[in-house]
């Protein structure tokens, strides 16, 4: 985690693997991931012109995750500061993208990038890149599939300047659709 990327590396970085990976723009992007356990959901959907992802936490911001990777006694201090951004974002967070700047490969792995600067709980934030990951593991008992929604935010109200959160959710608890019933549930509306 004590990695950085800078802003213009990641731009161009995140720029060739989209020239490489023959993503095509979405038709529609739609995904739907919640998990009961930490009260936590993510609604991904295609309005028009925009992609919109709306991001509530039922049980509050503390059980968003603030590394997909080992940190160390090191990595503490950045944690700290992570924490207490993720902290002043509130519980329910929603971002746009242009739909012409979204792709997606399959109905389950896409990304957006590019969006415009936007104000979460006063926070000015640019969601500069939004994607799903799919990874499979296995034990000698049981082998396990993981769906990832990951938020590549930079901040001009910072510290931090730049954050990666990763939302893991079991594969089984996401669905490569709109789910009205559980958007209502959670109180999310095209109005958000």
């Amino acid at each position: 985690m004590n990695h950085r990327l800078g802003r213009r590396s990641a731009e161009a970085l995140l720029s060739l693997v989209l020239l490489a990976s023959g993503a095509r723009a979405a038709d529609e992007i739609a995904m739907t991931c919640a998990d009961e356990s930490i009260a936590a959901a993510i609604f991904v959907r295609t309005r028009g012109d925009q992609v919109v992802a709306d991001f509530v936490h039922r049980k509050g911001v503390g059980y968003v995750p603030l590394t997909d990777d080992a940190p160390t006694v090191a990595d503490l201090p950045a944690l700290a500061e992570r924490a207490k951004f993720v902290q002043s974002l509130g519980s329910r967070w929603t971002f746009r993208w242009r739909r012409s700047d979204c792709r997606k490969t399959d109905e389950r792995l896409f990304d957006c990038t590019k969006a415009d600067w936007q104000t979460v709980n006063g926070r000015e934030l640019k969601p500069f890149s939004f994607w799903s990951t799919r990874s499979e593991e296995q034990d000698v008992h049981v082998r396990w599939e993981t769906t990832r929604l990951k938020l590549y935010l930079l901040n001009r109200t910072g510290p931090p300047e730049e954050s990666v959160l990763t939302f893991p959710f079991p594969s089984r608890s996401c669905a490569a659709q709109e789910d009205p019933a559980l958007m209502a549930a959670f109180g999310i509306t095209d109005e958000n």
